[in-house]
């Protein structure tokens, strides 16, 4: 379902998504402090678990899981361009920004968030303390390494 649905193109109200590759070029400060954050560890995280081929627990640690023109399969290709919760994740699909005026990126809500730090996952998610540790913006990177990090209970 998650490869057919990641086949169709966007609808017309949607962008589909580019992936953080295409957000570098011009979002290189908000890149820098994204790939400290264990947002962008995500999928290693997975890894540790050996949970890389469970969709309940794909869909929260990568990009686009299932949705049209984002992640659809566990082909390698597919997990190079979508691994880790990416920019696109938070701020919505953004594929056209930013030769298109009208694409603007989502507002980070509590509710935003929820999707996948929910009671089940992370039972302790507080969004004002989550937010500082998995932002893009403001405040310096993380200088713990990324190994030490990553966390099997969150």
């Amino acid at each position: 379902l998650a490869a057919a649905n990641a086949a169709q193109p966007p609808p017309p109200t949607e962008h589909g998504y580019a992936s953080a590759g295409a957000c570098v070029g011009c979002h290189t400060s908000e890149f820098a402090r994204w790939s400290f954050s264990p947002h962008s560890r995500a999928w290693e995280s997975l890894k540790l678990r050996k949970k890389t081929d469970d969709p309940e627990c794909v869909a929260c640690h990568v990009t686009g899981w299932g949705e049209p023109g984002g992640m659809g399969s566990l082909e390698e290709t597919d997990i190079r361009k979508f691994k880790g919760v990416q920019c696109e994740a938070c701020h919505g699909p953004v594929r056209g920004h930013p030769k298109d005026p009208t694409l603007k990126a989502r507002p980070i809500t509590a509710e935003s968030c929820l999707g996948c730090h929910d009671e089940a996952n992370s039972p302790s998610f507080d969004f004002a303390s989550y937010l500082k540790r998995a932002t893009c913006q403001g405040g310096a990177p993380s200088t713990v390494p990324p190994e030490a990090s990553i966390s099997t209970s969150e």
